[in-house]
């Protein structure tokens, strides 16, 4: 079940909050959970998985861009 609107301008807000809140989810992810901590800090990988859904061709960010530059 999915919802069709014809607003991609509000769609393209929407998805670039999303991407915004995803990047800045895998920033923390790779943070050390204690700064004073002598542990050394294990780099994380990004969890990509939610950001290629949102970018790249025909996804969900590309699809509104497009509606707003044929508008």
């Amino acid at each position: 079940m999915f919802l069709e609107v014809d607003a991609p301008q509000d769609a393209l807000v929407c998805f670039n909050h999303a991407s915004n809140l995803k990047i800045q989810a895998n920033v923390r992810n790779k943070m050390k959970p204690n700064p004073n901590s002598t542990e050394p800090s294990s780099p994380q990988p990004d969890f990509r998985e939610h950001l290629d859904i949102l970018e790249g061709n025909n996804t969900l960010m590309c699809q509104p861009e497009t509606a707003v530059r044929a508008q």
